[in-house]
């Protein structure tokens, strides 16, 4: 399951699939490309818990290699045609990226949860509401100044190959 994700990611961003799954010293992460760095993860579970430590990590790793960062999570099914998936970034890159066609702005103010918590659950019912809905969901981590802001999988692969910028918020 893992590994189909990473693949299809590497593929939609122009990119390749690190070694080992990023498992040495020296090239990690799932997937990275000219820009960006990617961990992945995929789940046949209705929810996922997301450390702060795996965050941090990507973080961490991206600003080594003075990439961008990502985390994508992918809810599956035994249907692959149910197959979900959310992207997290933080909301510095996604304004910085978009600048002031960014349309987040307003909706991760008013639309954030705020924690202290290492780990936030996500939830697939709960992302697929509040992307029909063209709600956003922004986590933040108070303590890390951190808000990591969660698109949709079309949306935020618009951001990276950098397609129709400033054309939509977040959902088209």
């Amino acid at each position: 399951m893992g590994k189909s994700l990473e693949t299809r990611t590497a593929k939609k961003v122009k990119g390749k699939v690190t070694i080992g799954s990023g498992n040495l010293w020296f090239d990690k992460e799932d997937v990275k490309n000219s820009s960006w760095l990617f961990q992945t993860k995929a789940t046949a579970k209705d929810k996922y818990s997301l450390k702060l430590v795996d965050i941090n990590k990507l973080i961490t790793n991206a600003k080594k290699t003075n990439r961008k960062w990502a985390f994508v999570v992918e809810f599956n099914s035994d249907d692959s045609q149910q197959r979900t998936c959310y992207i997290g970034t933080s909301y510095e890159i996604l304004d910085e990226e978009l600048g002031e066609l960014f349309e987040y702005k307003k909706d991760v103010i008013i639309n954030s949860i705020k924690t202290d918590k290492k780990q936030i659950t996500l939830s697939k019912d709960e992302m697929n509401d509040n992307w029909l809905a063209h709600e956003y969901i922004a986590y933040i981590f108070e303590k890390q100044k951190l808000t990591l802001c969660f698109l949709g999988e079309i949306d935020f692969y618009k951001i990276v190959l950098g397609e129709e910028k400033g054309k939509y918020g977040c959902h088209t």
